[in-house]
């Protein structure tokens, strides 16, 4: 009620959803520095103290209702299902157990990110699906495609490539402040840490939900 009460959308907003553990900084600081391109404020994701936004990994049904009236862009941020749970981790069958029976603090992984990859089929003026794995192989199309849809489009020699390295992964690693972020970022790396039932199940009740409505996630 206080949210409502007090948070009034512009048309300009945008807002960013994502699971834990999805690559959220990083899109954040991606979407940060894209908006406040060309700033007087200079690099603020290298400073001591860097632009600071909730996490946004619960569905606000407020944020979904404003969605719904018209205001609000939302980016979406989905990569393949987190193995693991990011503040108290399980032993690892119990976590893997729980995210297929939809057992977590933020909802189900796959309501949530079927809910969001048919409204960007819906409307994608209003919302835009974002891969993890399509923005690590190919940045430079992700972020030319992030920024149309925010409406920063990136029209100067050398805009994308200095987005590239200012909010590369492993600079942005290095920060102090986005230290307890961050893990190593390399797409395929589930594959140290779940056994091949452990995929199938996850693929069995959570892949063949999504593929289903025409959604598949890589799996390398």
């Amino acid at each position: 009620m206080t949210f409502r009460s007090n948070f009034h959308a512009r048309d300009d907003d945008v807002l960013l959803a994502s699971f834990p553990k999805t690559g959220t900084t990083w899109l954040m600081a991606l979407s940060h520095s894209i908006l406040k391109k060309g700033g007087e404020n200079g690099d603020r994701l290298a400073t001591a103290n860097p632009p600071s936004l909730p996490r946004p990994h619960r569905r606000g049904r407020a944020l979904d209702q404003l969605l719904q009236r018209g205001h609000l862009r939302r980016l979406r941020a989905s990569p393949p299902p987190p193995a693991r749970s990011y503040k108290e981790p399980l032993p690892l069958s119990r976590a893997v157990e729980c995210f297929c029976s939809g057992v977590h603090p933020s909802g189900p992984f796959s309501g949530s990110v079927a809910e969001y990859w048919l409204e960007s089929q819906r409307r994608p003026e209003k919302v835009l699906f974002v891969k993890y794995e399509d923005i690590k192989s190919h940045p430079e199309r992700e972020i030319s495609r992030i920024a149309e849809f925010v409406g920063r489009p990136l029209k100067e020699e050398g805009e994308v490539e200095e987005l590239l390295w200012r909010c590369s992964f492993e600079r942005l690693k290095k920060l102090a402040a986005n230290a307890k972020y961050f893990r190593k970022g390399q797409v395929g790396d589930w594959k140290n840490y779940l056994t091949s039932e452990m995929e199938d199940r996850i693929h069995q009740t959570v892949g063949l939900k999504l593929e289903a409505l025409g959604l598949f996630l890589i799996h390398v």
